[in-house]
């Protein structure tokens, strides 16, 4: 019998009970592991089987977990109770004895499934009877068991078992809170919690609210005890206390909660589930009115005297005045002798509570002679326990801090006296108050129409002379007032009224601030290049004006004035050309009409910054974000020597020549003694232009790009060129040093893990890719020139960069045909990877363990099966050659989805199951993931259609493994139609 018609037989088995030795037969199947298993449990309906199966002990003794040959662990100890969740939806009663009588061993063996079944009981008897199993599951701190406290509570609660739910929440609480306290603090329980409580206690509170306090305040009492022993001590915190009587108030001390009445939100802390829960149903029974239930809880929460309880009381107080005056008043009294002590600051809540009873109640709250004592108390203070005076403390704040929430009974000369004026924020007591996060905002001081009132006279005064506050004054903190912003209030005032900022006036003379300046010429290189909004468009006039201030600018600049091109540098003017290079490139890419006079001023002005000192490039030793081109592009220099290049390509373009200053500026530049590795970095990512343009000159001095002697500036082209440009046949033939130049940087690269870290490496897989180019297209000396740069490369490279290399190769490739390639370059790829797989086939069969080092260059190669260009017996044959060598798992997802995509190419089916099969033996769950039926199932069927013998054994034999694997949603293949 095929394994197909033993698993039919075997879920009809499970679907129907059968007689005597059909039973037998079916329980010696399940006995021998997967894939029967895992069938009859998934398919198992008929309840006559669960007597039979718990008498066999499945229910009761917990099996041994099965590693299957591709390394999937099937934990066979749960599949029984996969069938047995189904049964509690439809034979509660039987499933629910069932739960009961299991071990508990078995029990904590398989408790994630245990409350997957408890989950699915909805009959209220049944969950009745589960009730005392359902409390022992909550109170284990099982990794699995939180997840599902929460299902279990949701579906009980829908199903009207609410007290059952209450219990369960009692015994979770109550060990997620025991949990915090083990050597490894189970903090996802915390989180589960947070979860539950949102979603569920509102409910069960509404309907249960003395029960649901009772649990949180025992759940907070029970965590301040378990944190009050191992902290405790004789020091006293002065926020931690209000009460010297009672030393227990100080202890623990670590809750920071610092308004009950909202939890900060994202919040998951369990102190803060618990207590902002606690005081939101505690406030539901304060705002009854009712007096019985108002004492209850008051009592409640007296009774432990941590000070969060009495905390949580004071927040009551206050918003619940008109029912708590006596409770208020009790506590005010006791500790009202101290409240000139430095130490007995208010808290936020009992600021409050003063305040509200004060304006509420007056002297019904504070008799005359009591609110006298009180302040004359505190006008006294601040003093220590000892009663003498802090001489380090501010006195009139803390009168004012003391007194300010009575100001309902202060007098006049009271309230004169603690400068009434100068209120205390709410916040300022809370001693641990958050701060808010914003992103800094730049205004400018003026808006446009202001400055647009101003006389031309005081509007060069109050440009030139303006400086920002201090931010930190204002209540909006995050707001700042800066010149740049107000730069770019000008350019939009230029914008709007271009005859006051006429070419004539000269009007950039007035400004002495650079930053002005530049913001200008920024908004005139957005508007060149169409960044600007519709309505903006450039006129002559503009680029006319443009161009004279951006000469102004240039001539400042190379004149020296300034010491940085930055413009937070307040003590001296700073002439950056950075803004005019910018510009003038956007001047040289514009669409717009440019008279040769005004692009001959673009010229003379690139040049001349290339030329000029450059700041941002000035004594650099080291590339800003560790990249030399990213120094190069954020400079003057390498912004114009960008334009420069741009407008050789046009001089190309229109002459077919380049005018020889072009040259000869790139030329002087790298020549000069101090000169930084950026414009060699930027001129080497863009090595492609240059040869193309200037190939004949530096052919005969490549050291002029790539000086020897000058081994930073050399490395910084190299590296730029293989990071950020691509491959051309010419590139070599000019440069021929390139290639060894960065394999040697490779082989530096990897002299430490420091280096193996830094973006250098980037460049591995880039070098990789260029070298393979230049070996299909022969581009070295010989053949063996060019293998041996593989070889060093492959030898060299770590195994993440190996696997790149041959996925980029194969993308490449990727969309091309047989007609795209020719047949010379076709075969020189395919000898790149037998080559490559012969080195990593003969290592592999050296060591045992060897081939672990390849497994991402084998992964990647399975990839070039979608390849038209290579021939499909070469692709399959190869492919399958790389699976059978991985020992951890392929990227199975574009495979099988190509294997799915030649259902209807019945030439490749043969050779397509041969792929899948090779798949299927891989031991990764990824490769199960990747079996999706809508790209295996209709292979398969085709398979089985075929007239070919050959395709449809072929089709039996992968079906087969498919099943054997677990895979059995395909059990129905290859089976005949019945009508």
């Amino acid at each position: 019998m095929t394994l197909q018609a033993q698993l039919d037989w075997l879920k009809s088995a499970a679907i129907t009970l059968p007689d005597a030795e059909g039973v037998s037969r079916a329980l010696a199947l399940v006995a021998s592991g997967a894939p029967n298993d895992e069938l009859f449990f998934g398919e198992l309906k008929d309840a006559a089987w669960l007597p039979v199966l718990e008498r066999k002990g499945y229910f009761s003794k917990p099996l041994v977990d099965q590693t299957q040959p591709d390394r999937r662990t099937i934990f066979r100890n749960r599949l029984p109770l996969f069938a047995l969740a189904r049964f509690s939806e439809t034979t509660p009663s039987q499933a629910a004895a069932i739960l009961l009588r299991m071990p508990l061993s078995a029990v904590q063996a398989t408790a994630d499934q245990v409350l997957r079944c408890l989950t699915k009981l909805r009959d209220r008897q049944a969950i009745t009877s589960v009730r005392p199993l359902s409390v022992y599951l909550a109170e284990t701190t099982h990794r699995a068991t939180a997840v599902w406290i929460d299902d279990l509570l949701q579906d009980w609660i829908k199903a009207g078992a609410q007290m059952e739910a209450v219990g369960i929440l009692r015994a979770f609480v109550g060990s997620t809170v025991r949990s915090s306290f083990e050597d490894q603090p189970r903090l996802d329980r915390h989180w589960q919690l947070a979860e539950i409580d949102r979603k569920l206690v509102d409910h069960l509170a509404n309907v249960f609210p003395q029960e649901i306090a009772h649990i949180y305040f025992e759940a907070l009492s029970r965590w301040a005890a378990m944190r009050r022993a191992p902290e405790q001590t004789d020091e006293r915190t002065p926020w931690d206390s209000h009460v010297i009587a009672d030393p227990a108030r100080d202890s623990p001390s670590s809750f920071w909660l610092e308004d009950f009445r909202q939890a900060p939100s994202g919040s998951r802390d369990l102190e803060e589930t618990l207590a902002t829960r606690l005081y939101a149903i505690c406030a539901v029974a304060f705002g009854s009115g009712d007096g019985p239930k108002i004492a209850h809880i008051e009592s409640l929460l007296r009774s432990d005297r941590w000070e969060l309880f009495a905390r949580l009381r004071w927040q009551l107080y206050a918003e619940y005045p008109d029912s708590t005056l006596e409770f208020a008043r009790r506590d005010v009294l006791e500790v009202l002798p101290h409240l000139g002590r430095f130490d007995y600051l208010h808290g936020f809540e009992f600021a409050q509570l003063l305040q509200r009873h004060a304006e509420k109640h007056g002297n019904a709250f504070l008799n005359i002679d009591e609110a006298r004592k009180l302040i004359d108390t505190v006008f006294a203070g601040p003093v220590d326990e000892d009663g003498k005076l802090e001489p380090e403390v501010d006195r009139e704040r803390f009168w004012r801090k003391q007194l300010q929430p009575l100001e309902a009974l202060l007098t006049a000369a009271d309230k004169q006296r603690i400068q009434q004026d100068r209120p205390i924020s709410p916040n300022d007591y809370k001693p641990f108050h958050r701060g808010e996060a914003r992103m800094i905002e730049q205004v400018s001081p003026v808006s446009v129409g202001a400055l647009a009132a101003k006389p031309d006279a005081d509007l060069w005064q109050f440009l030139n002379t303006w400086k920002p506050g201090n931010r930190r004054e204002k209540p909006e903190w995050w707001i700042e007032e800066s010149v740049d912003a107000l730069a770019s209030t000008l350019a939009a005032l230029i914008e709007r009224d271009p005859a006051r900022f006429s070419l004539a006036s000269k009007w950039w003379e007035k400004i002495e601030r650079p930053e002005m300046l530049h913001r200008i010429l920024d908004r005139a290189a957005e508007r060149i290049a169409g960044r600007e909004q519709k309505g903006a468009e450039v006129t002559e006039a503009d680029l006319a004006t443009w161009l004279a201030l951006a000469k102004w600018v240039v001539a400042h600049a190379t004149k020296g004035e300034g010491q940085s091109d930055s413009s937070d540098d307040e003590t001296e003017p700073v002439w950056s050309t950075r803004a005019t290079a910018r510009f003038l490139e956007a001047m040289v890419k514009t669409q717009t009409a440019v008279t040769p006079q005004q692009r001959a001023m673009v010229v003379q002005l690139l040049r001349l910054i290339v030329q000029a000192d450059d700041p941002r490039l000035a004594n650099r030793e080291t590339a800003m974000m560790n990249d030399w081109l990213t120094t190069a592009i954020n400079s003057a220099r390498g912004n114009a020597m960008q334009a420069i290049l741009d407008v050789a390509v046009q001089q190309h373009e229109a002459e077919k020549a380049v005018e020889p200053w072009v040259f000869e500026t790139i030329e002087t530049r790298l020549r000069h003694p101090d000169e930084s590795p950026a414009l060699f970095a930027l001129l080497g990512s863009r090595l492609r232009l240059l040869v193309f343009l200037f190939g004949d000159r530096f052919k005969p001095r490549p050291e002029l790009l790539f000086p020897e002697d000058r081994p930073q500036h050399r490395d910084a082209a190299v590296l730029a060129h293989f990071k950020y440009d691509n491959p051309m046949v010419g590139v070599i033939n000019t440069f021929p040093g390139l290639i060894p130049a960065g394999l040697a940087l490779a082989a530096e690269a990897t002299k430490s893990e420091k280096e193996q870290r830094s973006p250098r490496r980037e460049f591995d897989s880039r070098l990789g890719v260029h070298i393979a180019f230049y070996h299909w297209n022969a581009s070295f000396p010989t053949d063996q020139v060019g293998e041996a740069a593989l070889d060093r490369f492959f030898a060299l490279a770590a195994s993440d960069t190996r696997g790149s290399v041959i996925d980029q190769i194969g993308s490449a490739f990727e969309k091309t045909t047989e007609q795209d390639v020719s047949a010379t370059v076709r075969e020189r790829v395919m000898q790149i990877w037998e080559r490559r797989f012969g080195q990593i086939l003969g290592v592999s069969q050296g060591a045992a363990d060897a081939s672990t080092d390849y497994q991402e260059e084998l992964a990647a190669f399975t990839d070039w099966i979608r390849c038209e260009c290579f021939p499909l017996d070469w692709r399959v044959r190869r492919v399958i050659s790389a699976l059978n060598l991985l020992t951890s798992g392929p990227r199975p997802y574009r495979l099988v989805k190509f294997v799915g995509e030649q259902r209807d190419k019945p030439e490749r089916l043969l050779s397509m199951l041969q792929v899948l099969e090779a798949l299927v033996r891989q031991p990764s769950d990824e490769v199960r993931w990747a079996m999706q039926e809508k790209d295996v199932r209709p292979i398969l069927e085709r398979a089985f259609e075929s007239p070919i013998p050959e395709v449809r054994t072929q089709a039996e034999a992968t079906l087969e493994l498919l099943l054997r694997q677990g895979f059995l949603s395909f059990l129905d293949i290859g089976k005949p139609v019945v009508d």
